[in-house]
């Protein structure tokens, strides 16, 4: 296995449990950030880091740091990358769905790497791919995000992506051994069980209002948008929608805040976390929110 970083928590014995989701020895810059000499905000600076600069993580100190290779850098400013993140596949026939693997997808107004930019979608992000344009190399063209709540069929696009940071992701996926997820205000975690055993413990972050109460999931969606006054997010990865569609449990690439307030939707986890939460859990199965 590889670094053991706390952003999320499967246990060992469990068949569900997904070890890529481990893998992590990389991060993704944030925003602009710094290495520092030890891990302390008063500790000499090493060099200055850009935002998606991609960044060696060696193993997590504490709650507040990652070790790099050559310092320590703010666990906040950095969104861990999985190591199983896939260069280009086969190019599958549109409309299909397809998972941001490299650190960050600018999608733009057309297919030119100097037009407008529309939005980013980043690392662990998904949005469905509705056409396809080749470019000069093999593996580089340009894809089709649709627009946020249209079908294939409409056939309008949101803007243009390079296919370089994408992978093609499976998303008919049998779900179902989830038998209740538990939402845990207070200690902001989430727990799924099968019966009554835990299949996976993760930290979210709460973006609004989370009424106590027992829910159901109403719908699965591998990608959707996520907004609030403060900005809109596109490519939310695989959301969990229950409560009549009022509230989500989606994937948040926009930060690494988990454990604590963050803007966006009122349940935030890690991409990876859930993704697996997508794959085990069903329709009509009940969340416990304490």
């Amino acid at each position: 296995m590889g670094s053991q970083l706390p952003w999320l928590t499967a246990p060992h014995s469990s068949p569900h449990s997904a070890p890529e989701a481990l893998e992590v020895v990389r991060g993704r810059a944030l925003f602009p950030t710094a290495v520092y000499q030890r891990p302390a905000a008063d500790a000499s600076i090493l060099r200055k880091v850009l935002p998606d600069t991609v960044i060696p993580l060696a193993a997590a100190t504490d709650s507040l740091w990652y070790r790099t290779t050559d310092g320590f850098i703010p666990r906040e400013s950095v969104q861990p990358m999985l190591l199983t993140a896939g260069g280009p596949m086969g190019q599958p026939a549109a409309p299909f769905w397809a998972e941001v693997t490299g650190p960050v997808a600018a999608v733009r107004a057309w297919c030119a790497p100097d037009a407008p930019l529309i939005t980013r979608i980043g690392h662990g992000g998904v949005a469905q791919m509705i056409d396809y344009l080749p470019g000069d190399a093999p593996v580089v063209g340009w894809y089709g995000v649709a627009a946020p709540g249209l079908t294939a069929s409409d056939g309008s696009v949101l803007g243009w992506t390079q296919s370089a940071p994408w992978a093609p992701t499976e998303v008919d996926v049998r779900a179902e051994t989830i038998s209740r997820l538990v939402i845990d205000r207070a200690a902001r975690q989430i727990t799924a069980y099968d019966r009554d055993q835990v299949r996976l413990r993760t930290a979210f972050a709460s973006g609004g209002a989370l009424p106590a109460g027992v829910y159901s999931v109403v719908r699965r969606a591998p990608g959707g948008v996520a907004a609030d006054a403060a900005a809109t997010y596109h490519g939310a990865a695989w959301p969990l929608i229950f409560d009549d569609a009022r509230l989500s449990v989606a994937g948040a690439y926009w930060h690494n805040r988990f454990g604590s307030e963050a803007v966006g939707p009122a349940i935030q986890v890690a991409p990876a976390a859930a993704r697996w939460l997508y794959r085990w859990i069903a329709e009509e199965t009940p969340i416990h929110i304490a």
